[in-house]
């Protein structure tokens, strides 16, 4: 039996089929999203689709363990994302110095979220410490 490799590229709508480079992958329930050069994609239901949020180019998912996903602008805001939205959840400028790299919830429900340079906040509400 010969076996036919058919690129899921092909499948994507036009302007997604060269997204550049793929960084990660994050599963969650019944999608799966995919963070590449243009933004974020997301799969379910075997298709894919862009996230639509603004400035969707300089979006990056964050690994995480919160059983949610977030995601945020390099040098802006970070967001959670709920079924086809990024909702935003902090805009605080200490969270913006260097690239965000993984988050995960404390015991208490507090979003701790890990900097590239070392830095390690935790986000209660829309209140960041350190």
């Amino acid at each position: 039996m010969q076996r036919t490799f058919v690129p899921l590229t092909e499948s994507f709508p036009e302007d997604l089929r060269r997204f550049g480079w793929a960084e990660n992958i994050a599963p969650h329930a019944d999608t799966i999203y995919i963070n590449v050069a243009k933004g974020i994609l997301r799969w379910r239901g075997g298709q894919m689709s862009p996230l639509p949020v603004a400035q969707r180019d300089l979006i990056h998912v964050l690994h995480g363990d919160t059983g949610q996903h977030h995601a945020y602008v390099q040098n802006g805001p970070l967001f959670r994302i709920e079924g086809d939205a990024a909702v935003r959840i902090s805009d605080d400028p200490r969270l913006t110095r260097s690239q965000l790299r993984f988050c995960a919830r404390t015991a208490d429900g507090a979003l701790l979220v890990v900097q590239s340079s070392g830095d390690i906040w935790t986000l209660r509400g829309d209140r960041v410490q350190q």
